[in-house]
């Protein structure tokens, strides 16, 4: 028996708290992923996408951002909406797209990418050697994320060529036509040839 003037316990207090934060977050999540992904939203992206060949890039961000509206909080439409700020030169809102894509989807290996991307162009090479990593975790054949931690390598001071060429000739056994990957090996070539 407790003695009368004895005060409650406040574990019940915060368990009871505790079990209803548990529950709206749980409600919330419910929120996030309630439409349907039907014709209509793979047409916007392929639209978006069109619109971003032709370096329509404003009435590309238009119709993503439509888009979300009508599906909200969708990773492949901040994804690609992430893309356009980028093509466009607004660093900050495309890393501000792709980090709120890989929060919504953490399995979002091409979101992680370009996040490296971005993050390099800042100039914040280590986040960006993160964001490549995080990439090739969730998909250790993304030849993008290969060639990416294989330029960064080549820039940093000093430059660390025997691992841009181990990262460079990843990315060709995932694409052997990767273009790029070919004649960034042969700087590397050249560049240890002539011992610079």
């Amino acid at each position: 028996p407790k003695p009368k003037n004895s005060l409650p316990s406040a574990r019940p207090i915060i368990k009871r708290k505790l079990a209803t934060k548990k529950v709206r977050v749980i409600r919330v999540m419910k929120k996030k992923s309630t439409f349907k992904k039907d014709n209509e939203f793979y047409e916007m992206i392929e639209r978006a996408q069109k619109l971003m060949s032709i370096n329509d890039l404003p009435a590309a961000k238009n119709l993503l951002h439509h888009a979300l509206r009508k599906y909200p909080l969708d990773d492949e439409l901040l994804y690609h909406l992430g893309n356009a700020f980028f093509m466009e030169g607004d660093l900050d809102s495309a890393e501000v797209r792709f980090r709120k894509s890989t929060e919504i989807n953490p399995n979002s290996y091409r979101a992680f990418n370009n996040l490296g991307v971005v993050l390099k162009k800042k100039g914040e090479r280590e986040s960006a050697i993160q964001a490549f990593n995080q990439s090739l975790e969730l998909n250790e054949e993304y030849e993008r994320a290969w060639l990416n931690l294989g330029m960064i390598f080549m820039e940093i001071d000093p430059p660390m060529y025997n691992e841009a060429r181990i990262f460079l000739r990843r990315a060709l056994e995932c694409d052997p036509q990767l273009s790029t990957a070919k004649e960034k090996l042969e700087e590397i070539e050249d560049k240890i040839q002539s011992g610079s």
